[in-house]
């Protein structure tokens, strides 16, 4: 069978270095998404991956890294795609400590990780109750409802935070982004979204011809959706 040159690197880094060889691959625990045009203009970087949401009990989690930040670089290399992060992150060693690169809110901070065994990292189950009154709203061509165990029960979603979607109009500027019916909306403008109410506050405040960029949960995935009003 072949074995990858990177993993010879890596076994021969490891051995120069006095460390005990390991197969265990390392990660940070992180989703990301790569960033187009839209989430380009929304978060107004010209480059790097976009954070979806780290992973209960990660590293990235630890380290602070947060849904909404970009990262752009890696030990100082530049990130431009959620593979290379992944390849560079491949190829070091469990326990090994990288300096990440991220923009948040226009700025730039640097993050220090120590990575560990990927899928290692405890994944905590972290649920809020559900409501019981559902209230809906019509907004950028979504119907939004709270999510009660009708709701819940209906479009096959756990209790927890966030409004579902239960209508999209066809044309729409949420239509064109891609939103689904059952999709959950658990930030709009980098604003939690737990309710009905924070969902209000949170969209009157948009100004639609600037668009939304809205954190969305689809079947236990999250990303984020720039929605440019038509």
């Amino acid at each position: 069978f072949a074995v990858p040159i990177n993993d010879i690197k890596k076994g021969m880094n490891d051995l120069i270095a006095g460390r005990k060889i390991s197969n265990a691959k390392a990660g940070i625990g992180v989703r990301m998404q790569p960033l187009d045009g839209g989430l380009l203009r929304k978060f107004r970087v010209r480059g790097g991956v976009l954070v979806a949401r780290t992973d209960p009990g990660s590293p990235a989690e630890k380290a602070g890294l947060k849904a909404g930040d970009i990262i752009v670089r890696l030990n100082g290399k530049n990130i431009n795609a959620p593979d290379e992060l992944s390849a560079q992150i491949g190829s070091l060693t469990v326990g090994e400590a990288v300096d990440l690169a991220v923009v948040r809110e226009g700025k730039e901070i640097t993050l220090k990780i120590t990575l560990a065994e990927y899928g290692k990292w405890e994944a905590e189950t972290r649920q809020a109750p559900v409501k019981e009154k559902e209230k809906a709203r019509d907004w950028l061509g979504l119907k939004v409802a709270e999510i009660d165990t009708d709701i819940a029960r209906r479009y096959g979603l756990g209790s927890g935070e966030g409004v579902a979607v239960t209508g999209v109009e066809d044309g729409s500027a949420a239509d064109s982004a891609g939103i689904q019916q059952g999709d959950v909306i658990k930030e709009i403008d980098q604003k939690a979204i737990k309710n009905m109410d924070d969902f209000n506050g949170a969209s009157a405040s948009i100004n639609l011809k600037e668009g939304a960029l809205l954190l969305m949960d689809r079947k236990g995935d999250r990303f984020f959706i720039a929605v440019e009003s038509r």
